[in-house]
């Protein structure tokens, strides 16, 4: 029985969310852990367990609890009587329902999505009763009612103005459009994967911590395509993406490249009252509060711990920070920057991205370029090939998790290693300097024009030697 096949339900909710799963038989529960987060659409930033009976299975073990990694998922539902329950967020507490429900002798090396219906609940949305509320404020805003609304201001915060009705097909159903996510994102799951803090105590040395340009011989090649046409370019020939390409072209092809004053302002005013109110060792729930209500003024709903420890992450990542428990701490560089002007702060903020070497360096810069231009390019080019969007996004990450690690094809931790490492610095700056409607064309959110004028200013006068950390330049010459 190499094959399993699971229904999976999340309980207690108002609505049926169901997925019908194919794993192969040697799928760890850490495996199934993360088949069910692509399955259920889950942003995997959230704690989680299984349960069997009195045993209970945690990515960290600790006490009594089992460690996840350790177990095949099909030796506990083989011998299951009952059910096996997956908890996702303590807090909203997400309870999955885990049946075996047959068997198949044909041997699969990826979990498959089977099929599914009912489209999961936002993340972070309060749990199943705040769900329901939002469900009913759905419905009731599709047929008109908007008077009738049980909580208007969260609503608005939430669907903006997304027509209702558009609202209410996308969360009726499990819809093509998310299946177009769901489905290739779950045959990408490494189903023998360990959880990063377990596997990065065994990893020092693996070629996931040694990307493939940072061999001398590759390194020297990089160097000098970059001496000859420039960092983008040799990057865009490295990767060998043709969305990195039609970005690097539109780059190119864009007529105002730097900062105005008035975009540089609004960006430095951000980030920098952000950085003063978040280092300190111990953060207090002012502190915490004041940051919070800062960033959902600015972008209502993303005042969060998630949306601080990606800040902080970011700030850590440009030298103006130091990585303290719980928080950061500042640094004398950071203690000068925070005296400049909110426009000089900009203009250094971008200075430091450029200076980063090697690895940062390089994810700096691909960030940026997605930032400012991925989503006009990701269109155009999905246009040309008569693909979707999406499928140009998801092969863009596709190539460049090869181009770093191209011989390892486990093409998951790879790819999740190139976004992370995108994510640490695109996501944090996209949730202060939100997305705005195109005016050309409503109800399409497009960069902000002020975070694409700063990207840009980030992507000016690149340092070709930063491709590579100072140790290896050194070697090399």
């Amino acid at each position: 029985m190499p094959t399993l096949r699971l229904r999976v339900e999340l309980l207690d909710v108002p609505r049926p969310v169901v997925r019908i799963l194919d794993i192969p038989v040697e799928t760890t529960l850490h495996g199934l852990h993360l088949v069910l987060q692509k399955a259920f659409s889950w942003r995997d930033e959230q704690q989680h367990s299984f349960t069997l009976g009195p045993s209970r299975w945690v990515a960290e073990s600790a006490g009594d609890e089992l460690p996840e990694w350790g177990v095949t998922a099909g030796d506990l539902l083989e011998s299951a009587e009952g059910e096996l329950v997956y908890t996702y967020d303590f807090n909203d507490e997400w309870r999955h329902s885990i049946r075996l429900v047959g068997t198949d002798r044909r041997y699969r090396k990826r979990a498959t999505l089977v099929r599914g219906h009912g489209t999961s609940p936002l993340e972070d949305c309060g749990g199943a009763r705040a769900w329901a509320s939002i469900l009913r404020d759905i419905d009731r805003a599709a047929a008109g009612e908007l008077a009738a609304l049980e909580n208007p201001e969260a609503y608005r915060a939430t669907f903006g103005e997304i027509c209702p009705l558009e609202v209410q097909r996308d969360f009726a159903s499990f819809d093509e459009w998310e299946k177009s996510f769901a489905m290739p994102a779950v045959k990408k799951v490494d189903v023998v994967a360990e959880p990063k803090a377990s596997a990065s105590k065994r990893a020092s040395g693996r070629l996931s911590e040694q990307p493939a340009f940072l061999d001398p011989a590759v390194a020297e090649n990089l160097l000098g395509a970059a001496d000859r046409r420039g960092v983008l370019h040799a990057l865009g020939e490295y990767f060998g993406s043709p969305l990195l390409t039609a970005m690097i072209h539109r780059h190119e092809a864009t007529v105002c490249t730097m900062l105005s004053d008035v975009h540089a302002k609004r960006v430095g005013r951000t980030l920098k009252g952000l950085l003063q109110i978040l280092p300190g060792t111990v953060r207090s729930q002012e502190t915490e509060a004041e940051a919070f209500e800062m960033v959902d003024e600015i972008n209502p709903g993303w005042g969060n711990r998630e949306t601080l420890v990606l800040l902080e992450r970011m700030f850590c990542l440009v030298g103006l920070g130091e990585q303290e428990e719980p928080g950061i701490v500042f640094t004398v560089d950071a203690r000068r920057a925070l005296r400049l002007t909110d426009i000089e702060f900009t203009h250094h903020l971008a200075g430091r991205f450029r200076s980063l070497r090697g690895e940062r360096f390089v994810t700096a810069v691909l960030a940026f370029l997605y930032i400012a231009h991925g989503d006009a390019a990701a269109a155009r080019l999905a246009e040309l090939r008569s693909r979707t969007r999406l499928e140009e996004h998801e092969q863009l990450f596709d190539d460049l998790g090869e181009g770093y690690f191209p011989r390892r094809r486990a093409y998951p931790l790879a790819c999740d290693l190139v976004f992370d490492r995108i994510y640490a610095i695109s996501e944090p700056l996209a949730r202060v300097v939100p997305k705005e409607e195109d005016p050309h064309d409503p109800g399409i959110y497009v960069t902000n024009v002020a975070l694409a004028a700063f990207a840009r200013e980030c992507l000016a006068g690149l340092e070709h030697g930063n491709l590579l950390p100072e140790e290896l330049v050194a070697e090399l010459s």
